[in-house]
């Protein structure tokens, strides 16, 4: 690192980035796409919650994404007749979030 990568600025305060991730591999029986997409919104709720318990941090501060409109739709309460796994899933993530972090 030269000395012209370091900031001279002192009021500058430390920031530190943790990345972690986790995956999970498609079923063998044919799953739908808006399924598979509802399950890894609930893999990333439990994700977060057990960094955020690690890190004994609040869950109000942060806010999750999705690009599925499917998804998305579901878990404001618009999607009602559901099959009883989607509909305890989206249950499950409408009890543990706010609806300013949807």
């Amino acid at each position: 690192m030269s000395t012209s990568d370091v900031s001279t600025e002192t009021n500058l305060l430390p920031v530190s980035c943790m990345v972690t991730a986790e995956s999970k591999v498609a079923p063998l029986n044919p799953v739908t796409v808006p399924r598979q997409e509802l399950m890894g919104a609930i893999l990333v709720l439990g994700l977060t919650q057990s960094v955020l318990k690690d890190l004994e941090e609040p869950m109000q501060n942060d806010t999750f994404h999705s690009d599925s409109i499917d998804v998305l739709w579901w878990i404001r309460g618009r999607g009602k007749d559901l099959v009883p796994l989607a509909d305890n899933l989206i249950g499950e993530l409408q009890m543990l979030t706010d609806p300013l972090q949807r």
